[in-house]
């Protein structure tokens, strides 16, 4: 439900920090003035925005190509540094590597475990897992990248694109967001917008899914008229 300047200050109002200031001055009338025209309307602007982006992704691209886009948008939106994509391989039972952005993919493993890794929890758990330090995880196992690109917190989403048939599996895996800071400290409000765009990666898959079922409709189609 929506919640107006004047619910949102005085949840402000409630906490411990914020008693200092009087609830009649002056600061909070100019505060609310300030979320109502300005900071909520540019927030939500810049949000929708990227969520339309990710959204307007051309169906017809590989669907590899589709994961990296959709991961360039969020690594953007949340200035972070680089990004990696992994699906769950049910035939191995493994973490396919399957894409990045701003990473080399020739310097990653293809294939890592399901039980002991960062990706194989948020799969089987399908829940944001975060990572404040990653020379203290245990469960970050190649450290090289460390190094290599100098960041030190993760934020790993978990990534979903439903099935379009009965006898199909739901595409399953993570998206691992890399940032420099050391002992980050991660939002609520930025991980569940990383989730929420995240989410929205199911659309474009819906969308390719219809498309390439409309081409093989109209060739099917088209084949049958000429042998005719």
């Amino acid at each position: 439900m929506w919640q107006s300047s004047k619910n949102i200050i005085e949840k402000i109002q409630r906490e411990e920090w914020a008693k200092a200031v009087p609830p009649d001055d002056e600061f909070w009338v100019h505060l609310g003035e300030s979320i109502d025209e300005s900071i909520l309307p540019k927030f939500l602007e810049q949000f929708s925005s990227k969520i339309k982006a990710i959204i307007d992704i051309d169906p017809k691209l590989p669907e590899k190509k589709i994961l990296e886009l959709v991961t360039s948008h969020i690594v953007d939106f949340l200035g972070a540094d680089t990004a990696s994509i992994r699906l769950y391989d049910p035939h191995s039972d493994q973490m396919l590597s399957y894409g990045s952005y701003l990473l080399k993919e020739e310097s990653r493993e293809q294939y890592i475990s399901l039980e002991k890794s960062i990706a194989g929890k948020v799969v089987r758990s399908r829940s944001t897992y975060l990572v404040p330090d990653l020379m203290k995880e245990d469960l970050f196992k190649d450290k090289s990248i460390i190094e290599s690109r100098g960041v030190r917190s993760l934020m790993a989403i978990p990534l979903e694109i439903p099935r379009f048939f009965s006898y199909e599996r739901d595409t399953v895996g993570v998206i691992q967001i890399y940032y420099t800071d050391v002992n980050r400290n991660f939002s609520p409000l930025e991980i569940r917008m990383a989730e929420i765009m995240s989410h929205r990666l199911s659309y474009v898959a819906q969308y390719r899914t219809q498309d390439v079922l409309s081409t093989t409709a109209s060739l099917t189609s088209w084949t049958s008229c000429r042998s005719r």
